[in-house]
């Protein structure tokens, strides 16, 4: 049963978004919240599987209380709802530590389909640290504990597609396995099933088709050290 925590100011939403998961026999509202605030006191004291949070609230709004909810209650991982569909407002709750992004208006289909993948998603990576963490445990024949390597994620978003988002992270991953020397993950969150790759700096691996046919690349225009953030956002269409 996936446990879902509401947190939205307006009743009426409330109401709806209660009424539509209630026709799902795998999830559950365990709570509900009207402010930022009180979003963070329920997330504490019910730990859900996921928390739909709008963004414009009074007390503490929507962002702010994600970022205060991924370092107090990380177990709990952030879909946003919000009508603001500007990149700024996506990139801010990335950042802040969202796993969705979802625009009002959004059909019940969507809304159900992005609670399911970032639940799935939330218990892959929970599978993938409990296996990590056992195999740092030091065994007889390496006589020390290896320790579990944490990488760092570099997000690419677009609130549309066909807009050369694989093209740009095709590139950066293979100027970050060149300028950096490490190896690099490439994977695309929004296909129905994702395809990790990993490129070393002596022979790259990704997706022939996902790399320019010239030998020059958009990888030069890549600041070192800059962050593209994002996150499939959901298409408008209506809900209730």
């Amino acid at each position: 049963m996936i446990r879902i925590l509401i947190v939205d100011d307006i009743p009426s939403t409330l109401e709806n978004l209660q009424k539509l998961l209630s026709f799902e026999d795998d999830i559950e509202v365990c709570g509900t919240a009207a402010d930022g605030r009180r979003a963070i006191e329920e997330a504490r004291r019910l730990q859900p599987d996921i928390i739909l949070m709008d963004v414009n609230m009074p007390q503490l709004d929507g962002i702010q209380a994600t970022e205060i909810l991924a370092t107090e209650v990380p177990g709990s991982p952030v879909i946003i709802m919000s009508v603001q569909g500007e990149r700024d407002y996506i990139r801010r709750a990335m950042q802040a530590g969202a796993r969705e992004f979802l625009i009002k208006p959004f059909s019940g289909d969507e809304l159900i389909a992005s609670i399911r993948r970032v639940h799935q998603l939330e218990q892959k990576k929970g599978t993938f640290l409990a296996k990590a963490v056992a195999s740092s445990v030091p065994t007889a024949d390496s006589g020390a504990a290896q320790q579990v390597r944490r990488g760092e994620v570099f997000l690419v978003f677009s609130g549309k597609g066909g807009v050369g988002k694989s093209i740009i992270s095709s590139n950066l991953a293979i100027a970050l396995a060149m300028e950096t020397g490490a190896r690099v993950a490439l994977v695309d969150l929004c296909s129905s099933t994702s395809i990790t790759r990993a490129a070393s700096p002596t022979s790259p691996t990704l997706p022939r088709a996902a790399i320019p046919s010239s030998s020059r690349t958009c990888s030069p225009t890549v600041p070192r050290g800059s962050r593209c953030c994002s996150r499939r956002s959901a298409p408008s269409s209506p809900t209730w």
